[in-house]
């Protein structure tokens, strides 16, 4: 995916995403000059639920991706997969980058999870050129990807 200086946020959807590998957490890294950033300087917050009512949170600093998924997602049928939306706000600055993200996972035994989240990536004060959706196996093997720009106003 590519930034411009067209747009100032930027919306990801993803939809019944599945990774190769069984109970793998879905991530997001950010792009500068078209390669992903690897370095740790990202952060998260996320406060989760599952449809028996539990709770799940958690919070981390010094990642080098943002999970986006609190649990592993499942591969083993059509049904076992993660969607959401990821919102990054003002790229192209040289400052702090904010992401924002829900995202909703049914994984083995059919347990249906939501998580409401935010993260930044605190990198080099360098624009951002773009974002890059992996499995913690690296692979993903079903699902659409979308983005959308939002016009300045």
């Amino acid at each position: 995916s590519s930034f411009s200086v067209t747009y100032d946020t930027y919306l990801f959807t993803w939809h019944s995403t599945q990774p190769i590998t069984d109970a793998e957490s879905l991530a997001f890294r950010v792009a500068q000059g078209g390669a992903a950033k690897t370095d740790s300087t990202y952060t998260r917050a996320v406060l989760g639920r599952n449809d028996s009512g539990s709770t799940h949170h958690n919070s981390a600093t010094n990642n080098n991706v943002i999970y986006l998924t609190g649990t592993g997602v499942g591969n083993a049928s059509v049904d076992e997969h993660s969607s959401g939306n990821l919102w990054v706000y003002n790229p192209l600055s040289s400052a702090v980058t904010g992401i924002l993200f829900q995202t909703w996972v049914n994984n083995q035994g059919n347990e249906v999870y939501t998580y409401y989240a935010a993260g930044s990536y605190h990198g080099n004060n360098t624009a951002l050129t773009g974002g890059q959706f992996l499995y913690s196996s690296g692979n993903v093997s079903n699902g659409e990807f979308l983005l959308y720009g939002l016009a300045k106003s």
